[in-house]
């Protein structure tokens, strides 16, 4: 064998190695993916949860100028009905989310805010037993 067709196999070989590590990676990228959306759904209590997480986190973000306005209530609450009760010592936001797949047709939660409103307030919030009766008088 010469030297140049020596050389030229070691390139064929090495050529061959890398489609071959392409095909592999390419092989396991496609198996990763397809697999990442065949996962279920999550459960519906761990989605409302998430939901009610982010409408407290953006009741606080809204408060921090010590205003919150009927408007960064509706962003907070993200298109779900709700109703605000502002008194001398308190805000209470309730708000009704959907509870798909779960018993209830709807659950409901207050978040109440304490006066005066600071850059470090923190919101509580509360389940309530359920939504008949909750008044929503200021909706979407």
């Amino acid at each position: 064998m010469s030297h140049d067709s020596a050389t030229t196999g070691r390139v064929i070989a090495l050529a061959a190695s890398a489609i071959l590590v392409v095909l592999a990676v390419g092989l396991g990228v496609s198996v990763a993916v397809q697999g990442f959306f065949d996962r279920p759904p999550p459960p519906a209590a761990e989605v409302l949860g998430k939901k009610v997480g982010l409408t407290q986190y953006r009741l606080e973000g809204a408060s921090r100028d010590s205003k919150l306005t009927n408007k960064e209530v509706s962003h907070a609450a993200e298109g779900n009905s709700w109703g605000v009760k502002r008194s001398s010592s308190a805000i209470r936001v309730i708000v009704r989310y959907a509870s798909e797949g779960m018993k209830a047709d709807h659950t409901c939660y207050q978040f109440e805010l304490p006066i005066p409103l600071t850059a470090e307030v923190e919101v509580e919030r509360t389940r309530l037993d359920g939504c008949n009766g909750v008044d929503l008088d200021t909706e979407k």
